[in-house]
């Protein structure tokens, strides 16, 4: 049986991991370090000091910050799925990114080497996670603070891309679901239903044959 540790001990075993880990590192670099509870405020939250036990039972967004006068770096922790994110927000595009999409933009090859990107429910766990977060970080500082203007319109051009790509995938599945919808209402002789379902993908392209046939029927019959 899996064990699951409680909140106050995973958070307490984040900090000390980043404490430990990476924050004599990020001082070298001239980063300030702040921890606490984000309050969601945006563009850039604020940490509140919370205790650990404060954080049991609750929706909480924990955050180490390190930060500069360029750029922030969130490594967080929580949410409902308890997952572990590295989040840099850069004060001249406005935007935050994800550590793997600035990774993706600069054609690194372990793109998700400094983001974390787990769900983490165990101590042990929570101690690897922030321990590899952290190197990959160290390993590839320069491509994260460089504050690369080319490098950030490539991360927003692949994020479009990536959105582009998904709105695509949603819709096909749509249309397949609506396919398949009509398909039992037509052989349930509820043509009217099967016309409805089929009728907004009529002039679509991906629309299979079959399905095209079947709206054809479908109208034929229903008049």
């Amino acid at each position: 049986m899996r064990k699951y540790d409680t909140s106050e001990k995973l958070l307490e075993i984040f900090d000390s991991v980043i404490q430990s880990k990476l924050t004599p590192f990020m001082t070298q670099k001239g980063m300030s370090h702040s921890v606490g509870s984000s309050d969601f405020q945006t563009p850039v939250s604020n940490l509140q000091k919370r205790e650990y036990l404060e954080m049991s039972n609750k929706f909480f967004w924990w955050v180490n910050r390190f930060q500069n006068d360029r750029f922030i770096i969130d490594i967080s922790y929580g949410e409902r799925e308890f997952v572990v994110q590295t989040r840099i927000f850069y004060h001249g595009a406005k935007e935050w990114f994800g550590a793997w999409e600035l990774l993706s933009a600069s054609s690194t090859k372990e793109v998700h080497a400094a983001s974390g990107e787990q769900w983490v429910l165990n101590c042990d766990f929570m101690e690897r996670t922030i321990e590899q977060l952290a190197n990959g970080i160290q390993n590839n500082w320069e491509a994260l603070s460089s504050c690369d203007k080319n490098i950030i319109a490539t991360a927003l051009k692949l994020r479009e891309e990536r959105s582009r790509a998904s709105k695509a995938e949603g819709e096909r599945q749509d249309m397949e679901r609506c396919c398949m919808q009509a398909s039992a209402a037509f052989h349930s002789k509820k043509y009217y239903e099967a016309i409805k379902l089929l009728e907004p993908y009529e002039n679509n392209p991906m629309l299979p044959k079959t399905s095209a046939k079947l709206l054809a029927m479908a109208k034929k019959y229903d008049e």
